[in-house]
């Protein structure tokens, strides 16, 4: 339609002889219009069918269908769209930047329940024929000729099957997203959490406040409150009134943080460990919010999730610009009885603390009083 729209004189179709020269017109125009108002974007892509029908990733290198109430806070639900040869390749935003193409379809009635293949580079990317089907519906073909398909059942596999055009699952709405859910979990303190790590920047948060870190001192990490956070650089989302969920508004940033993160889900090795420090809460006798050592059973950092592999200390609790999570009001005396040593903000040592000041010890805040 935007190609369309910039050809006023529609004689142009009415001959044979006409058409071919509106459609080397309309081919002609192609790349300008994807350059300029397309591939510049962000789309979800689903099918026809009722439940699930959502075309997103399996955490790793594979297309898999999801149920639309499941896969829309998914990252791995957008996808752009470029154009090669006149045709449409399939790339999904939260893959690394080579191997991000829809690959080799496979054969749903030769190798049921088998998906495509992993993701591939632009070189070799399934190359898409897209066709109208009804008014808000598409068809897409592969080169050759089958019918893109997704699955309901079993592993919920993408393949190509060609048993019947217009079948629910071989239909797609393709449509265009600016904005993402991501879930909130609820704390002890009964506001919500999420460390975020995205492929695209984010200009704007609403139900909750956006947190970008400093580098992180022995014990604790600060974090300053931002409006937007640059792609690929690990945020905290907060909400003071514990929101289920947050939207954050696709667009430009310029903001950086000290924490990284990973776009596909990262399985952790026992010797892996000791290098991350994940977000959680920990609780003994208090509950602490703050960035920790992995535990045992914990040996797979999901996609999108945030977290530092530059900490020294063994947990890094939550300093908002001067102000500390889980701060115990303790006097400076209770507090020497043990005779460990006692250090600042900065995780330098003291040993003259002052009245009023703030500090730590044995992983403790506390003020002098």
């Amino acid at each position: 339609l935007a190609i369309s729209d910039t050809y006023t004189n529609t004689s142009l179709c009415k001959t044979a002889e006409s058409w071919e020269t509106y459609k080397t017109a309309v081919l002609a125009k192609l790349p300008e219009v994807f350059a300029n108002q397309i591939s510049n974007k962000y789309y979800r892509i689903k099918n026809a069918r009722p439940s699930v029908n959502l075309l997103a990733t399996d955490g790793g290198n594979k297309p898999k269908m999801y149920k639309t109430a499941d896969g829309n806070t998914l990252v791995s639900s957008l996808w752009k769209i470029t154009l090669s040869n006149n045709k449409l390749k399939l790339s999904n935003v939260n893959n690394p930047e080579k191997y991000k193409y829809i690959a080799t379809l496979t054969d749903a009635t030769v190798e049921a329940g088998k998906t495509a293949n992993d993701f591939t580079d632009d070189a070799n990317a399934v190359q898409f024929t897209i066709s109208r089907h009804g008014k808000d519906w598409f068809t897409l073909r592969d080169q050759n000729n089958n019918i893109f398909n997704g699955e309901d059942t079993g592993n919920f596999p993408v393949n190509y099957w060609n048993g019947g055009l217009g079948t629910a699952g071989s239909i797609w709405q393709i449509t265009e997203v600016t904005s993402l859910d991501i879930d909130l979990h609820t704390a002890a303190d009964a506001k919500s959490y999420a460390s975020v790590y995205l492929p695209f920047s984010v200009s704007s948060v609403t139900g909750a406040k956006a947190y970008v870190a400093k580098n992180p001192e022995t014990t604790t990490v600060t974090f300053s409150e931002t409006a937007g956070v640059k792609a690929q650089n690990g945020f905290l989302l907060i909400s003071e009134t514990g929101e289920a969920t947050a939207t954050l508004n696709i667009g430009e940033s310029n903001i950086t943080s000290a924490m990284g993160g990973t776009l596909l889900d990262r399985t952790l090795t026992d010797a892996d460990k000791a290098k991350y420090r994940v977000f959680g809460q920990k609780t003994s006798d208090e509950t602490v919010i703050g960035f920790f050592k992995p535990s045992a059973k914990l040996n797979t950092i999901s996609a999108n999730r945030a977290f530092f592999t530059n900490a020294s200390g063994e947990a890094l609790r939550l300093n908002f610009d001067g102000m500390v999570s889980g701060i115990e009001t303790t006097e400076l005396n209770n507090a020497l009885n043990n005779n460990a040593p006692i250090y600042d903000l900065s995780g330098r040592r003291v040993m003259n603390a002052v009245k009023g000041g703030l500090y730590i010890q044995n992983g403790r805040k506390f003020i002098v009083k």
